[in-house]
């Protein structure tokens, strides 16, 4: 027997009373003995149909009834009857997302009985939604519920129990909005965050195992407890490594750790870890989760969290908050693939219809655009255009709410890790043109009350490069001479990179010549002691062996690597992770890097800042090192000033200095983003 499985909105016609309704219904469809269910044309010759109708009333009623249809004689429907109470009570809907219109031929409605005389036909018409059905990634998932114990009192829990997150991260019990149905729906189907069973282990419920850390949290850095809570699951769960066995982990503290952050996560890597609440809430999840999956942060002017057009930007403390990503990350993501668009400069001029990704699922309009890369001759930066319509899975959008927004993002990194930054905000008849280009975006129109939603643009071009001669028909002089060749190009030198580093960049940088060193200064942020973590870990440069020489001399660390989960890359036993000593308040050092012996090439360096706690001891182990993490701070306030206090609902809940990066406890970092595993907030 083959089963499938379709939730439908019934439409009845042919009624003959006045109440007549849409019906939403959930149908489970045994294709008994015959060819398979025909959608868009009468279920005929099908040899038989049970369905099993589940209506749900205004009220929350649920009412199970079944028909049967039955081809095998008439071509259409058996005498069929099903009682349905309250039918006054139904709303004409809509399909949604996963739904598909079931139209019954010859069926009435009197005094709240649904008759479908024999005879009638049934046809499905597919929703367009349907049309990309694809196999989803699915990214099996493990939500840790720690207990610890803050010595005067006792145990001390997270404010959720396991049951509440399960249904906050995965929505097991019917949370409308968590981060599996949102990845789902922004996905259109195509990334599925599914809860570890416990199939896995039976210590597992729903995706969440619970874990006891033997002793005082209070006061305790995040990542001591970080590496403390890891440990201990693998010891409940009986495995020698969480990565090995889930895609992704998701830490929840209990409340009394440390102050200052509310989420952090490793970049392409599996882990984030949440302080208490903020494991609950949306806006965390997508932008943790985000990083796992190598987003970087999306920045607006000198906010580095600022572009609040999706979940890259500032987090909120809200539970529930339909938004998807930025154009840039949309880009990155490779979602939408089959409505994407490149336009290179000096292209012919062009008009788009751009969409938002709600309407996505349902364009059956090949030409309709969702993102569109435009990318200048120069080749710095590339730039992503979409529209951020306010709707659906995008309904809760913070800015440019039905604008066309504009990203930019540095050429060469459309699909990795790099921050994006919005720098326009279009409505109908704004202009954006690309600084050192001539390349112009004007927005024609935009219609939000048409379905679906779009708006239209032109992308102009400015004119080709001048030709490098100007043809004459007059007769010319005699060339001169041939000028002697030019000299040959001077060598590379020694080393190739900026002369200053800060805190949470990661810089490429080159060894030309055997036993040269790249030796840039760093400063020291002002707010207080800062050691610093130095590290190649997941570099794929053409440097095949790196050497710190600096205070923290180093080789081939790959256990250093290993411990960040960030052993990938080039060579990853040659590459090198260590911490400095601690560093006065605005100290600024020389870095000494270069390469084994007399090896040559390129490599990325990592440069984490780790402030030093002014109200615990905090350990310098590179395991436990972040590149940056969230604040907590009022929208009132200036993205510098920092309060350790939850945020409001309503308002933003995490902050970017505006003096460039650092990794203060209570700022955001860095504005050039890391190419490792370093864990992000």
């Amino acid at each position: 027997t083959s089963k499938s499985q379709h939730r439908y909105i019934a439409s009845l016609d042919n009624m003959s009373t006045t109440r007549t309704r849409t019906l939403l219904v959930s149908a489970f469809a045994w294709l008994l003995a015959a060819p398979a269910l025909v959608t868009g044309v009468a279920l005929t010759n099908v040899g038989g149909v049970y369905l099993f109708v589940e209506v749900m009333t205004e009220t929350g009623d649920i009412h199970d009834d079944a028909f049967v249809l039955d081809g095998s004689t008439t071509g259409g429907l058996a005498d069929a009857t099903v009682t349905i109470s309250n039918l006054d009570a139904f709303v004409t809907a809509e399909p949604t997302s996963s739904e598909d219109r079931l139209t019954i031929s010859a069926a009435d409605v009197t005094d709240g009985v649904l008759t479908i005389a024999a005879g009638a036909t049934v046809t499905v018409t597919a929703n367009p939604r349907h049309r990309r059905q694809t196999t989803a990634t699915v990214k099996k998932t493990l939500v840790v519920r720690i207990t610890g114990s803050n010595g005067a009192t006792g145990a001390i829990s997270g404010t959720q129990s396991a049951a509440e997150l399960s249904d906050s991260i995965f929505g097991t019990t019917g949370d409308a909005v968590n981060l599996r149905s949102q990845y789902l729906a922004c996905s259109d189907g195509k990334l599925d965050f599914q809860p570890a069973t416990s199939t896995d282990d039976p210590l597992i419920a729903n995706g969440v195992v619970e874990v006891n850390i033997a002793s005082d949290i209070t006061g305790v850095s995040r990542t001591t407890l970080q590496n403390q809570a890891v440990a201990a699951a693998q010891v409940a769960l009986n495995i020698p490594s969480l990565r090995a066995v889930y895609d992704h982990v998701m830490l929840c503290i209990p409340p009394g750790s440390a102050s200052g952050w509310i989420a952090y996560a490793f970049v392409n890597s599996y882990l984030s870890v949440y302080n208490d609440r903020w494991c609950t809430y949306v806006s965390a999840q997508m932008h943790e989760m985000g990083h796992n999956l190598g987003l970087a942060h999306s920045g607006e002017g000198t906010a580095a969290y600022g572009d609040q057009t999706g979940f890259m930007g500032f987090s909120y403390s809200q539970d529930d908050q339909r938004m998807c990503f930025n154009n840039a990350k949309n880009f990155q993501l490779q979602w939408y693939t089959d409505r994407q668009a490149t336009f290179v400069e000096f292209s012919s001029n062009a008009d788009y219809r751009l969409i938002g990704v709600d309407a996505y699922a349902t364009s059956t309009t090949a030409t309709d655009v969702v993102v569109l890369k435009v990318q200048p001759d120069a080749g710095g930066l590339n730039y992503f255009v979409g529209f951020n319509s306010r709707v659906g899975i995008n309904g809760a959008t913070r800015e440019a709410a039905d604008q066309v927004t504009i990203q930019s993002k540095s050429a060469g990194f459309d699909l990795t890790y790099r921050t994006s930054a919005l720098v326009a905000k279009l409505s109908a008849g704004g202009t954006y043109t690309i600084p050192g280009s001539g390349l112009t975006v004007e927005v024609l129109a935009i219609d939000t009350a048409f379905s679906p939603p779009h708006a239209n643009i032109r992308v102009t071009s400015g004119p080709p490069p001048p030709p490098t001669f100007q043809p004459t028909s007059a007769p010319t002089a005699p060339p001169p001479p041939t000028a002697p060749p030019p000299p040959p190009s001077p060598p590379p030198p020694p080393v190739t990179g900026p002369s200053s580093v800060q805190c949470g960049q990661s810089v490429e940088y080159c060894i030309n010549t055997a036993s040269a060193r790249w030796q840039p200064t760093l400063t020291t942020p002002t707010d207080g002691a800062y050691t610093v973590t130095l590290h190649t870990c997941g570099y794929t440069g053409t440097l095949s062996d790196t050497r710190i020489y600096s205070t923290c001399a180093n080789d081939d660390n790959r256990n250093g690597c290993s411990a960040l989960g960030l052993s990938t890359g080039t060579n990853p036993q040659y590459q090198s992770l260590c911490t400095t000593p601690q560093y006065s308040p605005g100290s600024t050092v020389t870095l000494n890097i270069g390469a084994w012996s007399t090896r040559t090439g390129c490599a990325t360096l990592n440069v984490v800042c780790n402030r030093i706690s002014t109200d615990s001891p905090t350990t310098s182990s590179p395991t436990a090192s972040p590149t940056e993490f969230l604040s907590t701070t009022s929208p009132t306030t200036s993205p510098t000033t920092a309060s350790p206090t939850a945020s409001p609902t309503a308002s933003p809940t995490t902050s970017s200095p505006t003096s460039g990066p650092t990794t203060s406890s209570l700022a955001t970092g860095p504005t050039t983003s890391p190419t490792t595993s370093s864990p992000t907030s």
